[in-house]
């Protein structure tokens, strides 16, 4: 099985033309290229120390839920 998903993304044409632009000019595809924003994304909000106490705020929340589910 890849290791890899496929996911429908919906862009304005605005951005749709920008990312193809950028794609273009740095000789990449345009799924790498939004697989590097992803990546940037995901990496600012393992970053972002607001955004962990709201993650942790999140779990604690519902480790109660997910408990009663799993038994």
């Amino acid at each position: 099985m890849s290791d890899e998903r496929v996911q429908t993304l919906r862009l304005t044409v605005d951005q749709y033309e920008l990312l193809r632009l950028i794609a273009r000019t740095e000789g990449k595809s345009l799924s790498a290229v939004i697989r590097e924003a992803i990546d940037a994304h995901i990496a600012r909000r393992k970053a972002d120390p607001e955004f962990q106490r709201k993650l942790i705020a999140w779990q604690d929340k519902n480790i109660e839920i997910f408990k009663r589910l799993s038994a």
